[in-house]
C-alpha cells in the first residue's frame, strides 16, 4: 500500500490542541491542510535544563558552516566525562543522512529536535526524553531500483527520500526540507520538491511543495539528486543540486532560489557544462550578503564551463560571471577526467584578524588539497600547479577528504579541521589519524599548515565546541561508518579526552549537534543523546 503524501502523527494531548487552535482540517488533493497552524510561542519551559538555550537552525549552527559552538557546560574536563544519556529515547524509521537540527521553543513551547529520515518522515522530539512530539510523512520516497533506472550508478540508501540538512526560519514558525518523492511507486515518476512544513504541528505551509520538475525548464528529476544542506537568507530558501553517486545520467549542478514566505521561484544558477553538480554536505554557505556553493567534475568540455569550482552569488541566486565570483583550480581538466572533485566538501566561510584579506573562504577536494580564497574577489583560474599556488594558499593536506570540515578559534589561533580517508597523510612528524587539525597564519600571505592528527574512528563529520569562543577547545567526531563511538580530542593538541561507545550505525557526513551540554546525533532507527554534565 502506498503512502498518502501527508502523514502526521501526535501525540493525543497535542493533537487535541491543533484542533482547537485550526477549528477544523481537511486534506485535500494537494495534501495540505486547511487552517491555519498553531500560533508560534517565544517562552519556553525549561524544567531540567541548565541553559540558556541557542537554537540550531541549519547545517554546523551557523550560515558560515563553521560547525563552532560555544557552551559553558563543556570543558575538557567535561568531555572526559561524557555518556549517554539514559533518561534519553529516541526510535525513527530509517536511514539518516542529515545532521539533526534544535528550536528552543517547538511544538507546545517544548525544548525540540528535528530530525529528518530518508523514508521522507519528519520528527519533532522533545529534548529531554526523546518522545515523539508530531511526525509528518513527506509523500512515498523513491526505491533504488528506480533510481538505477534513470541514473546508473548508486543511490545514497533505498529508498531515497530527505537526504540534505533542512533549514529552519525560527520566527516564522516553518521547517523547509528538500525531498525525492514519487506519486507512482510502482512506476518510474521521481519528483523534487520543497516542502515547508509548520514547525508546530508539521501542517503544510501554503504554497508548498514546490516541484522542481514543473518549476524550472530544463530541471529533471530522474537524474538531479540533492544532498548539499539548504541555505536560508533575507527571506529566500536556496536548494542546490547535483546527481547520484556514480555519475549516472545527464545532470548539471543546480543553484535555485524560493521565496520563503510564497514558494515562488526566485532565480536559478545551471551549470552550462554537463554534471559540475552541487552535492557537498555543507551546501550553501552565506556571509549574510552574498552565497558559496562548490561544484564537481564536469563532463566531456575542454572549455570551463561552471565545475570543478567555488562559485559566489549574489542574492537571487545571480551569478555575475566575473573572476571575482569564482575561482577554479588550473588543473581542472585532470580533476574532471580523474572524478576528484572539488565540491566534495562544500565552503566554510573563515574569518582571519590580521590577514589581508580577513574574509576568507576554504574549499576541500577529493584530491587531498585545501583551498583558501578571498572571499571577495575569488580569483578566477588558478595559477599554481594544482596543489600548491592556487587561490591565496593551497596544498596537499590529506589523501582524500572524506566528510565536511570545520572551522574554530582559540588562544592559538584559527583552525580549520577535517577528516580524511588515509590515516597520516598530511599530518606532522611521528603522528597518524584521518583527522587533520591546520592552523591559519595571517603572513604576508595567509597560509595554512597541519599540526595535529588524531584518530577519529570512521568517517564523521567534525564539530568544536568552547566555553566562550575560544577557550577550552574540543573537537568532536562520530566514528561513522566505523566504530560509531563518540570521540572528543583537545582542539589545541588533538590529545585524544574521550571515546564513548554505545550506539548503533551513524553514517558518513554525519557531524553532532550540541545543546545545553548535549550532543545529539542520529543514527540509522534511532537518534542518541550524550551528556557532558
Amino acid at each position: 500500500m502506498s503512502v498518502p503524501r501527508w502523514i502526521t502523527h501526535v501525540p493525543f494531548v497535542l493533537a487535541l490542541t491543533a484542533a482547537a487552535a485550526c477549528g477544523h482540517s481537511s486534506q485535500g488533493d494537494s495534501g495540505a491542510l486547511t487552517g491555519p497552524p498553531d500560533a508560534g510561542v517565544d517562552s519556553v519551559d525549561e524544567a531540567g535544563l541548565r541553559g540558556p538555550l541557542t537554537s540550531v537552525l541549519m547545517h554546523h549552527a551557523h550560515p558560515s558552516r563553521d560547525g563552532a559552538y560555544v557552551d559553558p557546560q563543556i570543558t575538557r574536563a567535561s568531555a572526559a566525562n561524557v555518556h549517554l544519556d539514559s533518561s534519553f529515547h529516541a526510535t525513527i524509521d530509517g536511514v539518516v543522512y542529515a545532521q539533526t537540527l534544535f528550536v528552543k521553543s517547538g511544538p507546545g513551547r517544548k525544548p525540540t529536535v528535528i530530525v529528518v529520515t530518508e523514508k521522507n518522515t519528519v520528527y519533532a522530539l522533545d529534548l529531554l526524553s526523546g518522545a515523539t512530539l508530531f511526525s509528518v510523512v513527506l509523500g512515498t520516497p523513491v526505491s533504488e531500483a528506480v533510481v538505477k533506472h534513470w541514473a546508473p550508478g548508486n543511490a545514497s540508501s533505498d529508498p531515497v527520500g530527505i537526504t540534505s540538512t533542512p533549514v529552519i526560519d525560527e520566527a516564522a514558525r516553518k521547517i523547509y526540507i528538500a525531498a525525492m518523492t514519487t506519486p507512482d511507486p510502482s512506476g518510474f515518476t521521481m519528483e523534487q520538491k520543497l516542502f515547508a512544513i509548520s514547525l508546530d504541528n508539521g501542517a503544510p505551509a501554503t504554497g508548498f511543495p514546490v516541484d522542481m520538475n514543473k518549476s524550472l525548464p530544463g530541471f529533471d528529476s530522474s537524474v538531479q539528486n540533492q544532498r548539499g544542506a539548504l541555505g536560508l537568507v533575507a527571506g529566500v530558501v536556496y536548494v542546490p543540486y547535483g546527481g547520484f553517486s556514480g555519475d549516472g545520467g545527464n545532470y548539471h549542478g543546480w543553484l535555485v532560489g524560493i521565496d520563503a514566505a510564497t514558494g515562488a521561484i526566485k532565480n536559478h544558477y545551471v551549470t552550462p557544462a554537463a554534471r559540475g553538480g552541487s552535492w557537498g554536505p555543507s551546501g550553501v554557505a552565506s556571509d549574510g550578503t552574498r552565497l558559496y556553493i562548490s561544484t564537481g567534475n564536469t563532463q566531456g568540455v575542454t572549455t570551463w564551463g561552471g565545475g570543478e569550482a567555488v562559485l559566489s552569488f549574489g542574492a537571487g541566486p545571480v551569478f555575475s560571471g566575473m573572476t571575482t565570483d569564482y575561482f577554479v583550480p588550473s588543473n581542472w581538466q585532470a580533476l574532471d577526467s580523474t572524478d576528484l572533485d572539488v565540491g566534495g566538501s562544500g565552503v566554510i566561510l573563515v574569518d582571519l584578524p590580521g590577514a589581508t584579506p580577513s574574509k576568507l573562504a576554504a574549499a576541500f577536494g577529493k584530491n587531498g588539497v585545501a583551498y583558501v580564497l578571498d572571499r571577495g574577489n575569488l580569483g578566477g583560474l588558478g595559477k599554481g600547479d594544482g596543489a600548491i599556488g592556487e587561490g591565496l594558499w593551497s596544498g596537499q593536506v590529506a589523501d582524500a577528504i572524506a566528510t565536511v570540515p570545520s572551522t574554530y578559534k582559540t588562544a592559538k589561533g584559527t583552525y580549520m579541521v577535517l577528516n580524511s580517508y588515509t590515516a597520516g597523510v598530511g599530518c606532522p612528524a611521528g603522528q597518524s589519524g584521518t583527522l587533520n587539525a591546520m592552523l591559519l597564519a595571517a603572513g604576508p600571505p595567509v597560509s595554512a599548515k597541519v599540526v595535529w592528527c588524531s584518530e577519529p574512528g570512521g568517517r564523521g563529520g567534525p564539530i568544536a565546541t568552547t566555553t566562550d569562543g575560544t577557550s577550552e577547545p574540543v573537537v568532536w567526531v562520530v566514528g561513522s561508518q566505523g566504530d560509531n563511538a563518540l570521540h572528543a580530542f583537545d582542539g589545541d593538541t588533538g590529545a585524544t579526552i574521550a571515546v564513548t561507545p554505545g550506539v548503533a550505525n551513524i553514517n558518513r557526513w554525519i557531524a553532532p549537534i550540541v545543546v545545553d551540554g548535549r550532543l545529539i546525533v542520529a543514527g540509522d532507527n534511532a537518534v542518541y543523546a550524550f551528556t557532558a554534565r
